[in-house]
């Protein structure tokens, strides 16, 4: 009779097969939830492909998705092959353990994460399905994300965009993102009796975030806008969009 090697059967008995299995079987399955169904990928490609429109602070965090891409591969091909490699041996140790454990975990989370990305409004939101029908002989000068400020709302800033043509000012959202909504903003450009703004630091971006699902990259400016009427309105907008009523005041001025 063979000698029987006491470590061995300490080894073998004390390995998890069922951990490993779950493990070579789960891993492959969430990375491509993560990639595809969660659409991570598609989110980093759209963020390298508009990175030319955003600050230079911010295209330094977009050019480090490429190598957060690269850390999600090596996390799950490494975590697969050594749940494999442990399910062939029969055998583990604490280190393949950790790495197999904290690499599936790394998946789940991201993957809950870019899932729930998707619901509108949760986490983060996108306007850039909405467009505006212009009238005959209407210029759409620009339009882009903005922010509403409200005020006795549980939302005290609704994500939108605005349109800004030559005769126009509009803010519409969409209903996904909010199903109580306001209606849409049109303030006609020649009613406009005063036009302020300020720069926002980014401190304040930061804070408004989680309640208005937003950040403006491009830098945020607080428009404040009085109409005839003496309604006023508060919008937040980007550099371009801070240029663009900045050319409305200019001709406003002119006239």
């Amino acid at each position: 009779m063979a000698p029987v090697n006491v470590g061995e059967v300490i080894n073998t008995s004390a390995f998890n097969v069922d951990f490993y299995v779950t493990a070579a079987t789960v891993i492959p399955v969430v990375f491509l939830g993560v990639a595809l169904q969660g659409g991570l990928w598609a989110w980093i490609i759209e963020m390298l492909s508009t990175s030319a429109d955003t600050n230079q602070a911010m295209r330094r965090l977009i050019y480090l998705l490429p190598k957060l891409a690269l850390f999600i591969l090596l996390a799950s091909t490494v975590g697969e092959v050594l749940a494999l490699y442990a399910l062939l041996q029969r055998h583990s140790d604490q280190l393949i353990d950790y790495i197999v454990f904290f690499s599936t975990v790394f998946l789940v989370i991201l993957l809950g994460l870019s899932l729930g990305a998707r619901i509108p409004g949760i986490v983060g939101a996108s306007v850039n399905p909405l467009t505006l029908e212009t009238e005959p002989s209407e210029n759409l000068l620009w339009s882009g994300p903005s922010l509403q400020r409200t005020r006795g709302h549980r939302r005290p800033w609704r994500l939108g965009k605005i349109f800004l043509t030559d005769r126009r000012l509009v803010w519409m959202t969409r209903k996904e993102l909010d199903p109580l909504a306001v209606r849409p903003v049109e303030i006609d450009v020649d009613t406009l009796r005063g036009i302020s703004w300020k720069k926002e630091s980014t401190l304040s971006q930061l804070i408004r975030w989680p309640l208005s699902n937003a950040y403006l990259p491009q830098g945020s400016y607080r428009m404040d806008l009085t109409a005839d009427d003496g309604e006023t309105y508060i919008f937040y907008v980007s550099s371009r969009g801070e240029q663009a009523m900045r050319h409305i005041q200019v001709e406003s001025d002119a006239g």
